[in-house]
């Protein structure tokens, strides 16, 4: 027999209100010599009207707030459309820090070291969709639109000398609460993982600069194949199924080659 998919109408809205938010930072630098920095930036950020594309899930999923928005047949009641699009938000609240680390020097031999860490913490992230929801904390669980995660980072560090460089990376992102099957109704299945894994790659590249207006580049990534953490949610509008494309990669270790070469 032939199914028919729910329709819905999405695009845009004369009545959208412009953004509006009240926000801050605090923070500080320390740098205990020429060769080594940390720094701290506190930030803390509330919007109202926050303009967001809603989707018909969510229209369905919060139809007894929102019930103006699913039309259904007058005849048997059934649902004849789902009015979604572009809306103000009720508002967010969100709180966290960014952390930067820098260091350099010299090793024996004439060798150069240089290391650096970009990170963010995210302490909260609550958001209301419409008037009368209660503000979600979101951060370390599950969301359709996107991901806040406690912590994640980039870090490098590397040597050189002369034409010589060598490069090591590392990019860590947090793990967080999965989605339960079956939107949270019901018993999970047995062994089902209620917590989707961290996230870790290691790159690896050397560079060599010897040769006249010349770079050549060599490089490994993801150099101990790491696969993405399994998630029991295929992401909305996304590709990818049993992994999460927000914060994984499915490419294994891979080898990649690059060439530069200035004319003048």
């Amino acid at each position: 027999c032939a199914i028919e998919r729910l329709r819905y109408f999405s695009g845009g809205n004369p009545d959208l209100r412009p953004e509006t938010s009240k926000q801050g930072t605090l923070g500080f630098i320390v740098e205990p010599s020429a060769n080594f920095s940390a720094s701290v930036d506190y930030w803390a950020i509330n919007i109202k009207d926050r303009i967001l594309n809603r989707t018909p899930q969510v229209v369905l999923a919060n139809e007894q707030y929102l019930s103006q928005y699913v039309i259904r047949n007058p005849a048997d009641d059934t649902i004849s459309y789902v009015n979604a699009g572009w809306i103000n938000a009720a508002g967010l609240k969100t709180r966290g820090a960014d952390v930067g680390l820098r260091g350099r020097g010299n090793l024996p031999d004439g060798w150069r070291w240089n290391a650096t860490l970009d990170g963010t913490w995210t302490q909260s992230y609550k958001f209301a969709e419409f008037e009368g929801q209660p503000y979600i904390e979101y951060v370390g669980n599950f969301y359709t639109r996107d991901l806040y995660l406690r912590w994640k980072h980039n870090a490098t560090a590397s040597v050189a000398k002369g034409p010589w460089s060598f490069l090591l990376s590392n990019l860590y992102r947090d793990g967080y609460a999965d989605e339960l099957p079956n939107g949270g109704k019901g018993t999970p299945p047995p062994g089902f993982n209620p917590r989707v894994a961290s996230y870790t790659t290691w790159g690896l590249s050397t560079t060599y600069t010897g040769l006249k207006n010349t770079t050549l580049t060599v490089g490994i990534q993801n150099l101990f194949d790491r696969d993405p953490p399994f998630t029991a949610h295929n992401v909305d509008e996304v590709v990818g199924a049993g992994w999460d494309p927000r914060v994984a990669d499915p490419r294994g270790r891979s080898l990649s080659f690059d060439v530069k070469y200035r004319f003048f």
